[in-house]
């Protein structure tokens, strides 16, 4: 008789404490799922880092220039890969907006494109793949089974998991290859601007050189900075919705709600860098 009056007791308590989500102005939530859908819409990084080897041609002996063009191929199939992740988490983010305002999910891609995509452009490993497909499948399983804002913590508690990795991996290319290539571009602007000065006497052209090469420094220099402020903007995105994750069952809790406006805060300054920056 007591463990079934205990399991009518957790019983109740589940039933409240969907009742609370279904009653609950979870705005906070949206916000961070409509700031988050618009950071994975920046791939400005990404066509950066695909046309990377383009750029150095115009610095490279042209012994140089068929290997150039061969990573420049390279890339641009690593781009479709990149392109089907920010999708896939702009996909998921859709979700979680529609389901915080009571909506319901509407989602009906092919998982053969993405896939295809991942695999061709042999960016992503297997758990990453794996990760963007499975979000696919809760999304495609939300639609069917038309859910809606009492489902939420299911969303959440379905998808944190495959959506870290998915962030992460964009995260840790941001914070590796892309910051890379604007140091290997740096050196290689101050090296190529050098050569010419030494080659030059006229003080004309050495002023000409100077200025060109502080216009781009001064690019390089806001890439950097761009690159540092999606690697900070993705990190947000990830401990904005792990704070979901560990509080899925309790998304009424004015504290936790409170703790995702304080994302949504450092998100908007973030995207606010961004735009400065592009």
């Amino acid at each position: 008789m007591r463990i079934r009056g205990d399991l009518q007791t957790m019983f109740a308590l589940l039933c409240v404490s969907v009742c609370m989500v279904g009653c609950t102005d979870l705005s906070a939530v949206r916000d961070f799922a409509q700031i988050s859908y618009r950071a994975a819409d920046y791939t400005a990084l990404v066509d950066g880092y695909a046309t990377f080897p383009g750029r150095q041609k115009q610095y490279a002996p042209e012994a140089r220039h068929t290997a150039l063009d061969q990573i420049q191929k390279d890339r641009m199939r690593q781009k479709n890969g990149l392109l089907a992740l920010h999708t896939r988490v702009q996909e998921y983010m859709e979700a979680l907006g529609k389901l915080a305002a009571d909506e319901s999910v509407n989602f009906d891609k092919e998982f053969s494109e993405l896939e295809t995509a991942l695999t061709d452009s042999s960016f992503a490993s297997e758990p990453q793949a794996a990760a963007a497909t499975q979000l696919g499948q809760l999304l495609a399983k939300a639609t069917t089974d038309t859910w809606r804002r009492k489902k939420i913590h299911s969303l959440i508690e379905e998808g944190n998991e495959p959506l870290q990795t998915v962030l992460t991996a964009l995260q840790n290319i941001v914070k590796g290859a892309f910051i890379e290539d604007v140091e290997q571009e740096t050196q290689v602007v101050n090296t190529f601007y050098a050569a010419l000065q030494q080659g030059s006497q006229d003080r004309a052209a050495i002023q000409a050189l100077k200025e060109w090469k502080d216009t781009h420094e001064r690019k390089l220099k806001q890439d950097r900075k761009a690159a540092q402020a999606y690697s900070n903007t993705i990190g947000t995105m990830m401990e904005a919705h792990q704070k979901l994750y560990d509080s899925r069952d309790d998304l009424a809790n004015k504290d936790v709600l409170s703790a995702i406006k304080g994302y949504v805060t450092q998100l908007k300054k973030l995207e606010k860098t961004l735009r400065s920056l592009t």
